[in-house]
């Protein structure tokens, strides 16, 4: 993998999810996500939120965020974001605020001598205590046990190959609907709702759970609906239907209130 911005785009690209789509399930700025895709990183907040950008897309997009955060930490490391200047501002001062900015240069001015003084006496201490210290040879020196190397961890190298897709996505369930006609659907992942509204016709929707698929559609007969990429050929009829999934795979349809609600 050449970047971090080329594995997140091309985990998005294989899962076929528009950039909008991500935005708004993530609501992230679709400049943002723009921006870690191409590597620019320097357009985002700041350090801080670039880490937590990472870990939100990477979950959503099923990988495993930690390596991504590491590798950019490695290759960003101690790089200052450059502020940028402000704008300058003609202040206007009453005589008492003069007075008042006077006074503070002359306490400041203050505690400044009393700083230097204070470090002058110290030095001089210190360079009576060493004229005292007697001095130790060589070989004294080649006899004095070395302190023990700190241990260190190993981390992971910049632009390391980091572990593809497909092994991280092989831990969640894939949910896959398609449309022969216009149909009305709600569909919850986890308890969280990640859809609710009309697939237009012809078009394909996904989403990924790591327990869970609770769904609602109002004319199961127009829907073919795939889990892992295996049919589920229950689906028939024309009046709304619930259908839901559990963490084994179980599938199981009802009528009435949804369990997720």
């Amino acid at each position: 993998m050449d970047s971090i911005g080329d594995y997140l785009r091309g985990a998005r690209e294989e899962r076929k999810i528009p950039i909008a789509q991500v935005a708004r399930d993530t609501k992230m700025s679709e400049k943002y996500i723009i921006a870690m895709e191409s590597g620019e990183f320097s357009l985002l907040p700041a350090p801080a939120y670039v880490k937590g950008f990472l870990r939100i897309y990477a979950e959503y997009l099923g990988l495993d965020p930690r390596p991504l955060v590491e590798q950019y930490m490695q290759e960003h490391a101690g790089v200052v974001r450059q502020a940028f200047p402000p704008e300058s501002e003609a202040i206007v001062t009453s005589p008492s605020v003069t007075w008042r900015l006077a006074a503070i240069g002359i306490g400041m001015a203050i505690v400044l001598v009393i700083g230097v003084a204070a470090g002058l006496k110290l030095w001089r201490s210190c360079t009576a205590a060493r004229a005292h210290t007697p001095a130790v040879s060589t070989e004294e020196l080649e006899t004095l046990p070395l302190p023990p190397l700190p241990a260190v961890s190993p981390t992971i190298k910049p632009n390391s190959e980091l572990p593809p897709p497909q092994e991280v996505r092989a831990k969640q369930k894939k949910l896959e609907a398609r449309v022969k006609e216009s149909v009305w659907m709600k569909v919850y992942a986890d308890g969280v709702l990640l859809f609710q509204g009309t697939v237009q016709k012809g078009k394909e929707e996904f989403w990924l759970a790591k327990e869970n698929f609770d769904i609602r559609i109002a004319r199961p007969r127009l829907v073919d609906l795939s889990l892992d990429g295996k049919l589920v050929k229950e689906l028939k009829g024309k009046t709304p239907q619930n259908i839901f999934i559990d963490k084994d795979g179980k599938i199981m349809f009802y009528r009435g209130k949804m369990r997720a609600e």
